[in-house]
C-alpha cells in the first residue's frame, strides 16, 4: 500500500491560527474509508517555526482519490500568511523492493 507524506511549516506566530483551521479542515474533509492514519499530526519545533508531519497509507487502487484528499485539505491553510506544505508519496518496503528486483523476506 502507498503512502502519502504531508509536511507542512507554521510560522510561530500562526500556530493557533493554524491548529484551528486544522480542525475545521478536518471536519469538513474528514478521514476516508480508503485512509489509514498512521502518524496524525506528528509536530516539532525548528528555528523556522512548526513543522508538522501526517503519514496515511491509502487502501491499493485508491491513490488518486487521497492524494486529492490530500490537496483538498491543504488548500483551506492557503490563506495563512507563511504557511508552507510538501505532499509526498512514499513507498513501503514490498512495493520498493521489486523495482531493484528484490522481495521481502
Amino acid at each position: 500500500m502507498v503512502l502519502i507524506m504531508v509536511t507542512a511549516w507554521i510560522p510561530l506566530d500562526k500556530v493557533t491560527e493554524a491548529a484551528e483551521k486544522y480542525m475545521e479542515v478536518m471536519q469538513k474533509f474528514p478521514q476516508a474509508s480508503f485512509e489509514k492514519p498512521l502518524v496524525q499530526a506528528a509536530s516539532t519545533a525548528t528555528k523556522d517555526g512548526i513543522k508538522v508531519i501526517s503519514i496515511g497509507q491509502v487502501e491499493r487502487g485508491k491513490y488518486e482519490d487521497a492524494l486529492e484528499l490530500a490537496l483538498k485539505r491543504e488548500a483551506e491553510f492557503y490563506g495563512i500568511k507563511g504557511y508552507r506544505y510538501e505532499v509526498e508519496t512514499l513507498a513501503t518496503l514490498e512495493e520498493a523492493l521489486p523495482t531493484i528486483g528484490m522481495a521481502p523476506r
